[in-house]
């Protein structure tokens, strides 16, 4: 090949990367296609590179010769790409216009074609590459055309800028802003600054302020309407002009985005990042580290995006930043604007010492005096917070202002209008007294004055001539915007057009006044259904006390919230053709709401492509594209405006109305787009406010608490999981049969009605303790996640919706306790030895304690126990139960632990405080093992026993002085402490095992959750129960609510919490109270039956398939069980040690065989023998006469039994337990000839895994240390296939192998492992074609023979069959194409991510943790089985052609 093709490939490959680097910063939709084609492209002109410098050094390459055509069209190609992206002539004088110059000529489907192309290429190249480097010398010439080589470095090095620019600008996006909220966006362009010689005091003590910032906070304090943000404004301005504005936020109480604090510090980020570069790439990574951003507390978000990269990035000296947040007080809600506050004290906390010494930081506030506010910097030491307040100005130096600012203004107003001495200074001196020092009055009144469309002599003389009304404090503002409005809306009019006038004004102004987002004109025309120009001639003469731009997409804002205060008032606005009724109109705004989404919403309006894709997969222009603002709008605050309605209005509008029939028809959309919005948090909100009005919201209400964590996540599920688990009796689900999805053949069975538990908290590790707040409306969860190094965080949940207020992360160990102190305080106990102690509302830490104490007898702790954990005494010091077992008293007043309180006695739990001040543990005395149930007075030191108590029992105590423990039974005992003595008392019997309990605050009732995972609450004054619900786990940790009305509930090996709520029990579907989740089940190998045992009832059911209903059930088994290869026959083991073999047609026994303890039944093929291994025998039976036909004896227990599929072998794993020579035995076993062909013993220490055996009976293979063992049974020869070769990714997992299978004919071996990792050999070659990740835990232990096969090869090999689905072989292949798509659906359950079914790579529906507890599930051809309270439930999927996208 000539060098030159290959030389010309190089420079075409960096000609064209050279125009990618123009797209970079012109065109923003296609920065993530020119990413993906970029990368290719890189790598295809470095192997090209390569290419070329070997040609030159010889001509003897075999391999890469015959690429000579591929390479040569590939020239050509990318000669096509150079022209399609090269710019049109012409094209960059359109910049000047305003206009993008260049347009991205790709569709997404090209650029993945390209992409793919040339990934193909390169991996050729390279093989071919490493081919005929073997042949040539070791040293290269070095290519020596340095003009290219810089060329091509540095188009790549700009590239490679542009491309972290545009990662960086992604990770930036991510972050929750309010786009207009800084002092100089576009939205606020028009808004004005200080005049020379006004302020100017003010301003020199702010420019001072801002640049020593001695105190770090400085809040500027005043009324409405007297020019902070002016003041605000205007001093971000000149921070900014000296490069020390980290970024500015003007809260806006009529702006959606700019009154919600959770946009702050995403904003303040934002501007800090794209100010300052140094600090761009720090606070990018810190969001890269932070998975979902939206859903993190403001707390973490100032710590991770303002504080640690402030602290952390290395700047030159130590810079000055000022942070400017103007109009606090517009802030969404007074706990917000007090978590504010705490933030922003903490720029001097000591745990920020980091921070002080690498920034000098300071942050400018302005508010109104509110209460809340005031308390709060009032609650700040003065070396905190400098306080400024407009009242204290001297009235003079506000009226001089006042003077200049009017007379800057007229003398603007006469030079355009060619006015000349005009006013006088008479009049101006009139205008300041009737300014009453409120700025606003004075800007308003000039804008009026000035007016294009009228004399400006004419209106200052109707101003200053005007009067109030009414002599309020606004009494001469009032009057102005009267005038305003009479002047725009009546002056010089007929009496008809004022009538219309009027009322047009009402429609449009009345609307813009109570609306709770500002919205543009276009916008706001097609939420009222109207014409824009119908709108802009309601607004043209308004622009005196309304921000009307001249662009009609963007927003129209009132220039001060005293207008919109005006309007609303009935007693300001006097005449009523101007009077906005505010529920009239939030009734108006409702019912447009509803229609805007009636017409707007569908399903899947933004197109994502699958039904498990998230908001975040989709492109970022799609939403505003799909959802318009007004319909945003709508979505959003539809609820607000019907709450606003009167008692009469607003039950007309839910009851008969468009209410009504938005549930019917529009509210899974409604749920969908507020999803893509990330508004799923207040759509719960939302439902919530509505309630108590009818039954179907009521319904509604418990749909999206229930789905609310799915919905959120991937939006789609709304219409899958969301309403194919919903009860038959849900009213959303009756209206919606058309949503549920097309490719489920068959649904679950699910409950009638709804439970009394309302949600599920999903957490992604472990949980360690879980407390209600004080008041009830936080519920904090404790975690530990040990995947790394041990940490801990703390979440703090919104009681009533689910949704995460704040985290609290970093922390050392895991939390293992919490508990809320008598001031509110939140102890967190983290590992063994420490106690920190926060503000759960601000997250802030109060003190750390360190009770560090040698443990004695650590064993007496055991599984899910804390070795530190303590209780609030009566005068507030903490009992605190230290790591050597010991009781000590945490003093407050003297900082540390006293001696040992009850030195002979080695307490393992606290459990609470009773109303007369013992304390309840157990433990154990110095001189026994038993273990004891003690009261504990600290202050007589003096301990009494209750009782001798099971080391694993379950322990309740109650404010109300009742005591409530288990037995090992079950059994539920009381103890009520009475004046000098106690009163013991049997509940009742909770079998199997009761797991947890807790008595509610008011001492009259108690729940307690078992090891069958049911919860059932107890009446204590007459021993009644009733059953709560099944868990999705089994249950520990029970809480009530402060208030008695809900409970939390948890267990530490589980990363779920569920609420449930008491109040629901009588509308809740009753029960049986023995719950029938079985144990284990498996599919016949058919497919017709499953059989499914219960092991608290020793029941084995046998299912249809095709219905789900249970044929038949046999009481009194063990849970041993094997179906006959033709499925008509079912063994299984009794309680007796008798086998029963069952004919499943008619559901009788056929045979009854006798042998002890037996643990594993196998069928032959021919279904004519059983074999059965129990300890120290194997037998193999005749079904027809009952006769032994073979046994072995042997001292191990049998584990595995296996027949060959010819039947002409047997194999069987044993287990040998004694404790010097523990091993595993593999034999297999020759039926015709009665001798053994081959055996094996495996040192017990490693887990042996499965055996099996080849269809033809020649071929043994079980897994050994070394790799999996395939054993010719012939020659008994063996090898073995090493898994474990040095780089195999899948190595790790050689110790837990779960099933063995062959092809059906001989050639291929697969193998799964309990990960859910799958291999696929090749027997012939001996070498590993591939591997495939299920993403499910593949739990078939040694004895999957006892409930079939839990792997299979299709006769066909085209795909390998498990319990959780199935997947195409060829994705298996490592040769197989990366764009591969199976021809047929291939379907299958993980459990990764929550649980789903998959169809290939696609997730299509979520499983909620109710059907795949513990990951027990099972599928036989499209048919998928679950574990469920109500037994095994069914739901079968369509096989054939993949799902369109049309029926996602």
């Amino acid at each position: 090949m000539d060098p030159g093709t290959a030389l010309a490939v190089v420079n075409t490959s960096a000609k064209v990367l050279s125009i990618f680097s123009k797209y970079y910063s012109e065109v923003k939709d296609a920065q993530r296609h020119i990413t993906n084609l970029v990368n290719e492209i890189e790598d295809f002109r470095r192997v090209m590179q390569k290419f070329y410098e070997l040609l030159r050094t010889s001509t003897k390459l075999s391999v890469s010769a015959a690429l000579e055509p591929t390479i040569v069209q590939t020239l050509s190609d990318l000669g096509t790409l150079q022209t399609k992206l090269n710019p049109k002539p012409g094209a960059r004088p359109m910049k000047r216009l305003g206009k993008r110059a260049l347009t991205w000529p790709f569709e997404k489907k090209e650029v993945e074609e390209w992409t793919a192309k040339l990934h193909k290429l390169n991996m050729k190249i390279n093989v071919a590459l490493s081919t005929d480097q073997s042949e040539l010398p070791f040293t290269l010439i070095r290519w020596c055309e340095k003009s290219l080589n810089i060329e091509i470095d540095a188009k790549v090095t700009q590239l490679k800028h542009g491309q972290d620019a545009i990662e960086q600008n992604r990770l930036l996006g991510k972050l929750p802003m309010a786009t207009d909220a800084a002092y100089n966006s576009a939205h606020r362009q028009h808004e004005a600054y200080c005049i020379d010689d006004t302020r100017v005091e003010l301003l020199q003590q702010l420019r001072h302020w801002s640049e020593n910032h001695e105190r770090p906070v400085c809040w500027l304090s005043g009324m409405a309407g007297t020019g902070k943000s002016t003041i605000a404004r205007t001093f971000a301005h000149q921070v900014h002009s000296k490069k020390t504005l980290g970024g500015s936020f003007f809260f806006s109480r009529s702006s959606g985005e700019g009154n919600n604090a959770a946009n702050l510090v995403g904003t303040l980020a934002t501007h800090l990042a794209y100010a300052f570069p140094q600090l761009r790439e720090s606070i990018s990574k810190e969001i890269s580290a932070h998975e979902d951003v939206t859903r993190q507390g403001l707390r973490n978000q100032w710590q991770a995006f303002i504080v640690k990269p402030l602290s952390k990035t290395q700047m030159k000296g130590r810079p000055t930043f000022n942070f400017v947040i103007d109009a606090l007080d517009e802030c969404g809600s007074d706990d917000d604007i007090r978590f504010l506050l705490q933030l922003f004290f903490e720029t001097k906390d000591p745990m920020n010492v980091d921070l002080a010494m690498n920034v000098n930081l300071g942050i400018f506030v302005t508010s109104r005096p509110e209460v809340v506010i005031r308390l709060g910097f009032e609650s700040m030491p003065d070396i905190i917070h400098q306080k400024l307040d407009l009242r204290d100005i001297p009235r003079h130096i506000v009226e001089h202002d006042l003077s200049v600012l009017f007379e800057t203004e007229f003398a603007d107003i006469s030079r355009q209008r060619k006015i000349s001495d005009w006013p006088n200074p008479n009049d101006i001196r009139m205008l300041v007294q009737k300014s009453d020092c409120l700025f606003i009055y004075a800007k308003t009144a000039c804008r009026y004055i000035g007016s294009l469309d009228w004399n400006p002599k004419e209106r200052l003389l109707e101003l200053l001539h005007g009067s109030s009304t009414w002599g309020g404090g606004t009494a001469e503002l009032d009057a102005m915007y009267m005038q305003v409005l009479r002047c725009a809306f009546t002056t010089g009019r007929h009496t008809s057009e004022i009538s219309e006038l009027c009322d047009r004004f009402k429609q449009v102004v009345g609307f813009i006044v109570t609306l709770f987002d500002e919205l543009s004109v276009s916008a706001l025309a097609k939420l009222l259904f109207k014409p824009v120009g119908s709108v802009d001639e309601s607004l043209c003469r308004l622009h005196s006390v309304l921000n009307i731009p001249a662009d009609e997409t963007s927003t129209v804002r009132l220039l001060h919230p005293s207008f919109h205060d005006f309007l609303l008032s009935k007693k300001r606005c006097q005449d009523e053709r101007f009077y906005v009724d505010e529920v009239l109109t939030h009734s108006k705004l409702a019912e447009s709401c509803l229609s805007v989404m009636s017409t707007a919403l569908k399903r899947n309006m933004c197109r994502l492509s699958t039904p498990g894709s998230s908001p975040q997969d989709m492109e970022r222009d799609m939403l505003d594209r799909e959802l318009p603002k007004h319909v945003q709008y709508a979505c959003h605050y539809w609820v607000d405006h019907l709450a606003a309605v009167d008692s009469i209005a607003g039950p007309k509008l839910l009851n008969h109305g468009s209410v009504h029939a938005f549930f019917q028809r529009d509210f899974l959309h409604w749920l969908e787009a507020m999803s893509l919005m990330g508004k799923m948090q207040g759509a719960v909100l939302m439902i919530i406010k509505l309630s108590t009005l009818s039954e179907v919201v009521q319904d509604s209400k418990r749909f999206i608490l229930g789905n609310r964590g799915i919905i959120e996540k991937a939006p789609l599920q709304t219409y899958a999981s969301a309403l194919v688990f919903a009860p038959k009796e849900s009213l959303i689900r009756s209206y919606y049969p058309e949503q549920l999805p097309t490719w489920l053949t068959r649904h679950p069975t699910v409950p009638d009605g709804w439970s009394s538990r309302t949600k599920t908290l999903q957490l992604p590790c472990r949980t360690g303790a879980v407390a209600f707040s004080p008041d009830g409306s936080y519920i904090a969860s404790g975690e530990g996640d040990h995947t790394k190094a041990p940490t801990g965080r703390i979440r703090l949940w919104y009681a009533t919706t689910g949704g995460i207020y704040s985290t609290l992360e970093g922390f050392p160990d895991t939390v293992t306790a919490l508990a809320f102190l008598h001031d509110g305080t939140l102890a967190a106990v983290f590992g063994e030895t420490q106690v920190r102690l926060y503000d759960y509302i601000t997250g802030a830490t109060r003190r750390i304690l360190d009770i560090d104490f040698a443990c004695i007898e650590s064993s007496k702790s055991y599984e899910g126990i804390p070795k530190l954990s303590l209780a609030v005494l009566p005068h507030g010091d903490l009992l605190v139960r230290c790591m050597d077992q010991n009781l000590r008293i945490w003093s407050w007043e003297k900082d540390t632990c006293s001696k040992p309180l009850f030195p002979n006695f080695k307490a393992r739990h606290l459990y609470g405080r009773l109303a007369q001040g013992e304390l309840v543990l157990d433990g154990s005395r110095d001189d026994t093992e038993d273990y004891e149930l003690l009261l504990f007075d600290v202050n007589r030191n003096a301990a009494h026993s209750l009782t001798k108590i099971h080391p694993y029992l379950t322990v309740a105590t109650s404010s109300r002085n009742i005591v409530a423990w288990s037995t090992k039974e079950g059994t539920i005992e009381l103890y009520q402490v009475a004046t000098g003595r106690g009163n013991f008392s049997k509940l009742g019997v909770h079998p199997p095992r009761v797991s947890g309990l807790a008595v509610s605050p008011d001492g009259t009732r108690l729940v307690s959750s078992g090891r069958d995972q049911t919860l059932r609450m107890w009446d204590l004054s007459t021993g009644a129960q009733i059953l709560l619900g099944e868990s999705c786990t089994i249950v520990r940790s029970i809480e009530f609510s402060p208030d008695g009305m809900q409970i939390a509930t948890s267990w530490w090996q589980s990363n779920t919490i569920q609420i449930w709520d008491l109040s629901l029990l009588n509308t809740a579907i009753s029960r049986p109270i023995e719950a029938i989740k079985p144990d284990k089940f498996r599919f016949s190998p058919t497919g017709e039956h499953i059989a499914a045992f219960i092991g608290r009832n020793s029941t084995l059911s046998l299912y249809d398939a095709n219905t789900g209903a249970v044929k038949v059930s046999f009481v009194g088994h063990v849970g041993s069980f094997a179906f006959s290869h033709d499925s008509k026959q079912l063994a299984s083991v009794l309680e007796d040690d008798t086998t029963i073999v069952w004919d499943i047609l008619t559901g009788s026994s056929t045979t009854i065989l006798s042998h002890d303890s037996v643990s594993v039944l196998a069928f032959s093929p021919d279904g004519k023998q059983l074999a059965s291994g129990a300890l120290g025998s194997l037998r193999i039976w005749n079904l027809e006469t009952g006769d032994i036909v073979l046994e072995l004896k042997m001292s191990s227990s049998i584990q595995e039994i296996v027949f060959s599929l010819d039947g002409t072998r047997l194999a069987w794993q044993s287990l040998n337990e004694d404790e010097e020579t523990a091993s595993t035995d593999i034999r297999f076993w020759d039926l015709n000839a009665g001798h053994l062909c081959h055996d094996a013993v495996i040192p017990a220490r490693f887990m042996a895994g499965t055996i099996a055996i080849s269809p033809n009976g020649t071929i043994g293979a079980y897994q050994s240390r070394g790799g999996t063992v395939l054993c010719d049974l012939a020659s008994t020869e063996t090898r073995v296939l090493a898994n474990t070769k040095k780089g195999y990714l899948y190595g790790k997992y050689l110790e837990s192998v779960t099933t063995l299978v062959f092809s059906r004919d001989n050639r291929y071996l697969a193998s799964s492992f309990s990960s859910g990792v799958i291999e696929l050999w090749s027997i012939e070659a001996g070498r590993l074609i591939g591997v495939y990740d299920f993403g499910h835990y593949l739990r078939y232990g040694a004895t999957s023979s006892a409930l079939g096969p839990g792997l299979s090869i299709s006769a066909d090999q085209s795909y390998i069959e498990s319990k959780v689905g199935q997947i195409s072989t060829r994705q298996v292949q490592r040769d197989a194409p990366d764009d591969f798509v199976a021809p047929i659906s291939r379907w299958r359950y993980t459990s990764q991510n929550g649980g789903w079914l998959m169809e290939g790579t696609r997730k299509m529906l979520w499983i909620p943790p109710d059907y795949g507890d513990r990951g027990r599930v099972d599928h036989h051809d499209g048919t998928f089985a679950f574990c469920h309270f109500t037994g095994v439930v069914l739901l079968k999927v369509a096989q054939g052609e993949p799902v369109a996208d049309s029926g996602l």
